[in-house]
């Protein structure tokens, strides 16, 4: 009965919540506006919403602010100032501060562009408490920023910079390496343009850097090319050809990685061509002229710009025939732009009276379609919301069908017993199983079932030998080096198969008939790879051999890690303590055998003990 009720209940919430708009469309068509995809469509669908009786209030304020940004894009602002101080009403009286905070950021930057920064800050101070409040870092971060893009375009550059340098440790946390590396260009454009050219530098290393993190090789050359800016204007300002050479030397650099993008502007060309003028060095200043015009593909606003250089740089150093000669092919390209404008002006013109005339009936059909389309897509989204509703539905009554056959089952299991361990059996230790889960994991998320498959039961398999293992006084040899294998095979999968290894037993060893006390191996492989080959770069080996001499079997693990030097006294004489007391409540001095020493022939530690068989 309680089940039925549930059931029905949830039936009736979503009977009631079908005709409203739902999180998933909201977020859709909000995602839609805000990457520029935005079109017709969008907003016919944003109306029709708009028409459906059933809308909650929230419904409408969101529909509102959808609106609102849509038409941000259409230099709407008094549509747009409309829409969404509807929709902060109502999110204010409903206390929601992180859509309150959103909307406020969207109204400052409309009051930014239309220069009312008074009004512009006041949002974004209230829209910065709200996200504070809330703990919403990443949105603290964006409203931080358009703080510092305010004051920047209000003549505050101090202020701007100490707003930008706040936003840093955001992203630092959320490590974006793609907006850190805009943040620290944009903070090097700041310090540039305040003269402080060393403070540029280093901002601009370290866009840099990010940059070559996300393997952005534009970016990087893009980097290159403003730290060799920066230093052109320190050699400008003292005349110190020191700084010359460096800035020669990043523009290079860039150049060289810009080539790799052959259909874009090599502005690094540009600045070779204007440091080698600035020093005097015309020759070389041409060459690179003579380079950058392989580049232009012809295009009139390129060669504009290298002739306008020229032309400067000729006239500075009174090369009158040099002068006039670019001063010719400047205004050469000129008059070519004009009459590229003009005709582009005129192509417009032809197209806007061709899009006049059509424009009517287009109009006309539109408004017959509009209505019937509508219908269709409201019948649509009713067959739709009605099908997800049965599907829940049903996906519930499945989910609690099983809950139930659970609980009986666990009603009737028996009470669980505790395992006895002494003290000296080896336990596994719960960071080894987590790490493997987590392993494991990270499998499921490379997709790859048949791996994911195969780790499951072999940890599965490690977990019941350990169990059944730690119930035995003694166990075969080769039942042992068995869960051994296991044990390590499954550290492998933890450390990403970061090492490899060989168990080798000599051929007069009874695998067997030679009965030992169980796990005594596995605490030292562990301690072999967690203390030795965890810490190195190169592959690791890790080798368990096994011999006999008369009455006794002998015992080596040896590993080609870091040796003895990186463990601590207290640590090596704790990772032998408990095998030692095992061997010596075996009564036949098996622990003064026990020894652990640096390997002679190459880095590595090796760990021998003896066992007298009964």
């Amino acid at each position: 009965m309680k089940i039925f009720l549930t059931v029905l209940h949830l039936f009736f919430v979503l009977s009631l919540s079908a005709q409203t708009l739902s999180d998933s469309q909201f977020e859709a068509l909000n995602d839609s506006i805000r990457k520029g995809v935005a079109n017709e469509d969008i907003i016919r669908k944003i109306d029709s919403l708009f028409q459906i009786k059933e809308n909650t209030e929230q419904d409408q304020a969101r529909l509102h602010y959808l609106k609102g940004i849509y038409n941000m894009g259409f230099d709407k602002n008094e549509e747009v100032l409309f829409h969404l101080k509807k929709a902060l009403t109502y999110f204010i009286d409903a206390g929601d501060l992180t859509f309150e905070a959103r909307i406020r950021l969207t109204l400052s930057r409309i009051y930014a562009d239309d220069n009312l920064f008074v009004e512009s800050s006041k949002e974004l101070f209230k829209a910065k408490n709200n996200a504070i409040k809330v703990n919403d870092n990443e949105l603290t971060a964006k409203i931080i920023e358009s703080l510092a893009h305010l004051y920047y375009k209000n003549g505050d550059v101090d202020q701007s910079l100490i707003e930008l340098e706040k936003v840093i440790p955001y992203y630092v946390e959320f490590d974006d390496s793609v907006k850190l590396s805009r943040l620290f260009n944009n903070l090097a454009v700041l310090y540039k343009n305040q003269g402080s050219y060393q403070k540029a530098i280093a901002h601009n290393i370290r866009s840099m850097e990010y940059g070559v993190s996300y393997n952005n090789k534009w970016e990087v050359s893009q980097s290159y090319n403003n730290i060799g800016t920066n230093y052109l204007n320190l050699f400008l300002e003292t005349d110190s050809l020191y700084y010359a050479d460096i800035a020669i030397w990043y523009y290079n650099k860039s150049a060289n990685l810009k080539k790799l993008y052959p259909h874009k502007w090599n502005n690094a060309l540009t600045n070779l061509e204007e440091v080698y003028n600035a020093m005097g060095e015309g020759d070389l200043a041409e060459k690179y002229d003579k380079e950058l015009l392989k580049h232009t593909y012809n295009d009139p606003k390129y060669m504009k710009v290298i002739y306008g250089k020229s032309l400067k740089y000729a006239i500075k150093s009174k090369q009158t025939q040099k002068a006039l000669m670019y001063y010719a092919k400047l205004d050469s390209v000129e008059e070519i732009l004009k009459e590229k404008i003009s005709y582009d002006f005129q192509q417009m013109l032809s197209t806007q009276d061709l899009l006049y005339e059509t424009e009517r009936e287009k109009e006309r059909i539109k408004l017959e379609e509009e209505e019937k389309r509508l219908a269709s897509e409201r019948e649509s989204e009713r067959v739709i919301l009605t099908l997800t509703g049965i599907t829940v539905i049903v996906v519930i009554l499945f989910l609690l069908f099983l809950l139930y056959y659970k609980n009986s089952k666990h009603k009737n299991e028996q009470e669980r017993t505790h395992l006895k361990n002494t003290i000296l059996r080896n336990q596994m230790n719960p960071h080894f199983i987590f790490n493997v889960l987590t392993a494991i994991q990270n499998t499921l998320f490379d997709n790859d079932p048949l791996t994911t498959s195969s780790y499951i039961s072999r940890f599965s398999k490690l977990i019941r030998q350990n169990f059944d293992l730690t119930h035995k006084e003694k166990v075969s040899l080769s039942e042992d080096l068995s869960a051994l294998t296991n044990y390590i095979e499954t550290q492998r999968i933890r450390f990403g198969h970061k090492f490899n290894y060989r168990i080798s037993v000599e051929e007069q060893v009874d695998l067997e008939h030679s009965e030992i006390p169980p796990m005594m191996l596995q605490p030292l492989c562990e301690n072999a790879i967690e203390h030795g080959l965890r810490k190195i770069k190169k592959d690791g080996f890790l080798e368990v051999k096994v011999t006999k001499n008369e009455e006794k079997l002998n015992f080596e693990v040896i590993d080609n890690g870091i040796g003895l030097q990186g463990v601590s006294e207290d640590k090596k004489e704790h990772s032998l303590s408990v095998l030692k007391a095992r061997l010596a409540i075996m009564g036949h001095g098996d622990e003064h055998t026990l020894s652990i020493n640096n390997r002679d022939d190459s880095t590595g530690a090796v760990v021998s003990f003896s066992l007298t068989l009964n």
